[in-house]
């Protein structure tokens, strides 16, 4: 038998443990009725220690010629987004009746999309083109597409209940010479819908997400070809223009091209996917080393398109030219893609070409950064986005911030989403436009550079 001030003294240590342990843990209430850490650091400030770390992190990656390690940790530096007051919006809106997003299109009697039911992840609601619906008290934003619409075939009246948005996936140069972006400013839009990062709703032409390819060595077996350029657009915009001039240089110092689309007499057209159809040209790109996506723009801001997104996803090496080499860096590192304006001429880039064709492992190079990509940081855009706007759920605003500079105790759910105005759209989106992107003078020299720009070459 222990005696029994040793078993006091044991009890006593007990209660002592028990204790320490439980003021580490868990928390107490305060006078205000709030609960409060007892000791360790403040939720806000180890989420914010994480913010920037993985910042860091995703930064490296983007930079590192391809680093192998996994990157993400399993970890998501805007998960304090998607916390209970989240998960309860979506609860509330999966009991409100459906919410309708209608496109509006007076041009064409096909239908601009199909008709969709978006589920809980976006705030339940249905997409649908049918005009009649405009008198629906369940629509509430209205979607007018830029070039599908005539100035003269607007609703006869206006619910001011529902949010007119602008739409575009055009560059400004290619609405410039359009007849109704100088009616767009009349009509106040309530919310801009484009590829622009700085729209109210964000509608990029892709993403990569969740991206798999197969091994490059295995990929390399079916590359019979050198390289594919597909354009029809030949001269409508000055991106134009430059682009096909810079590709009959590089046909003209002798580089074999396969070439598709109405720019190049005796080719194939652009094969165009049918529904429910994979893209008929991602098997023609695979069998490519290199893919010329050219712009139909210069400098445009944001303005990446499927022209990118397409050899990426084909397991072909991109060779871009059009876009700021700073928006292709915001979906793969350097070491995944060709910068046209890195070299000094166009013999220079069809020297490197000739290099990598012959040389598999410095041409596999291109492909490392494929084991270790960015962390999928959940933001929703276009369609889904604007549902959740349309529920007061705003958690896919706070990516438009810089990670550090996020404001963490700002709200990003509200019982209604907010009145807007988009303001002017011919000075939103021309005016504050990079200059060159809407410069209708630039030409090339012998060399292939873009007269009156500075040029950034490799050494």
């Amino acid at each position: 038998m222990y005696p029994r001030w040793k078993i006091c003294a044991i009890i006593c240590l007990a209660i002592l443990v028990v204790l320490q342990v439980y003021n580490i843990r868990k928390s107490v209430v305060n006078k205000n009725g709030r609960r409060a850490k007892i000791s360790g650091p403040s939720r806000d400030q180890s989420e914010s220690n994480a913010l920037y770390m993985l910042q860091d992190v995703h930064n490296n990656v983007m930079q590192n010629q391809g680093d192998e390690k996994d990157i993400s940790g399993g970890k998501n530096p805007y998960d304090f987004l998607y916390g209970q007051t989240f998960e309860d919006a979506l609860d509330r809106a999966a009991n409100l009746p459906r919410k309708t997003i209608l496109f509006w299109h007076t041009v064409t009697q096909k239908s601009l999309c199909f008709s969709t039911d978006l589920g809980r992840n976006c705030g339940y609601c249905k997409v649908r083109d049918e005009l009649s619906l405009i008198e629906e008290t369940a629509t509430e934003a209205v979607i007018f597409v830029f070039g599908y619409t005539k100035p003269h075939m607007m609703p006869k009246r206006r619910n001011l209940n529902q949010y007119w948005i602008w739409r575009t996936a055009e560059p400004p140069p290619g609405m410039m010479i359009n007849e109704f972006l100088p009616i767009a400013d009349k009509i106040e839009f309530n919310m801009t819908m484009t590829h622009r990062d700085n729209s109210d709703i964000r509608m990029p032409y892709n993403e990569i997400r969740n991206f798999n390819p197969p091994d490059p060595r295995e990929m390399l077996k079916v590359k019979k070809d050198l390289a594919m350029v597909a354009i029809s657009n030949c001269d409508l915009l000055t991106g134009c223009k430059l682009r096909l001039a810079y590709i009959r240089m590089l046909m003209q110092a002798g580089m074999k091209i396969t070439t598709v689309g109405g720019c190049f007499p005796g080719s194939s057209r652009i094969p165009k996917p049918s529904d429910y159809q994979p893209d008929p040209m991602m098997s023609l790109v695979s069998r490519h080393k290199f893919y010329f996506s050219f712009e139909n723009s210069y400098h445009c801001k944001d303005y990446i398109t499927e022209k990118f997104f397409r050899p990426v996803q084909a397991g072909t090496v991109p060779v871009v030219w059009g876009g700021n080499k700073e928006d292709y860096l915001r979906f793969i590192p350097e070491s995944g893609f060709i910068f046209v304006e890195d070299y000094e001429s166009v013999h220079d880039l069809y020297k490197h070409l000739l290099y990598l064709d012959k040389n598999d492992d410095a041409y596999l190079e291109y492909f490392r950064w494929t084991k270790s990509q960015p962390v999928n940081y959940r933001e929703q855009t276009f369609l889904c986005q604007l549902c959740r706007f349309l529920h007061g759920i705003h958690v896919d605003e706070a990516y438009r911030v810089p990670l550090h500079l996020l404001d963490r105790n700002k709200t990003y759910i509200s019982s209604k989403p907010p009145r807007k105005y988009a303001g002017n759209i011919t000075e939103w989106y021309t005016q504050k436009e990079n200059p060159e992107c809407i410069r209708t003078d630039l030409e090339l020299d012998s060399r292939g550079r873009v007269l009156g720009m500075k040029q950034t070459h490799k050494t």
